[in-house]
């Protein structure tokens, strides 16, 4: 009997709870999709949207603005983690945005030697100022981080010799830490 009682409250909890739950649609790319109106919006341009702190938090706010969001999001791109272990980026377009260039590690052992993610400078510091720039405004800010498997396809050319199961020779190697940010 209790078995069946508990069962039967937990039942109707649930009921609740999912007729409480307003739907949301959970579209990042769209969180994430600066256009040239955008820009203008924001008072910003390209690609000073990408690289620059000040320019960062103002098309942070206007895409929290356009998307009637609770918080703003940052980078705007896969292209941060990768370009901050010497990744090459183009900037060619707004309507593109970031891409990936040509491959800067040749071998599985080059990847190796890729250096550690330095936070004080380049893009990836203007991106952690422009986080404090947003937290001072009192915006709560979501890092969108890229896993390691999305951004080493920068560094590594694509060829059969280059395929996930030989990702476990250098997986081990890479190390997560939180990242040296003072809001």
């Amino acid at each position: 009997v209790l078995r069946k009682r508990y069962s039967h409250e937990n039942a109707r909890k649930e009921a609740f709870l999912v007729n409480q739950i307003a739907d949301f649609n959970c579209d990042v790319g769209a969180m994430l999709r600066i256009t040239p109106e955008l820009l203008t919006a924001a008072g910003s341009s390209f690609p000073a949207a990408y690289l620059e702190s000040g320019d960062m938090a103002k098309t942070a706010l206007e895409l929290k603005r356009e998307n009637n969001a609770c918080f703003c999001m940052l980078p705007f791109c896969h292209t941060l983690e990768a370009e901050a272990t010497g990744g090459i980026i183009h900037f060619d377009d707004v309507e593109t945005g970031p891409r990936f260039g040509d491959p800067t590690c040749k071998s599985l052992d080059a990847l190796l030697q890729m250096p550690e993610i330095d936070y004080s400078a380049g893009r990836m510091a203007q991106t952690l100022e422009a986080c404090r720039l947003l937290h001072q405004q009192g915006e709560h800010v979501m890092i969108a981080l890229t896993g390691p498997f999305t951004w080493l396809n920068v560094p590594i050319p694509k060829s059969p010799t280059h395929t996930p199961k030989n990702a476990n020779i250098f997986a081990s190697h890479f190390h997560f830490v939180p990242i040296p940010c003072s809001m």
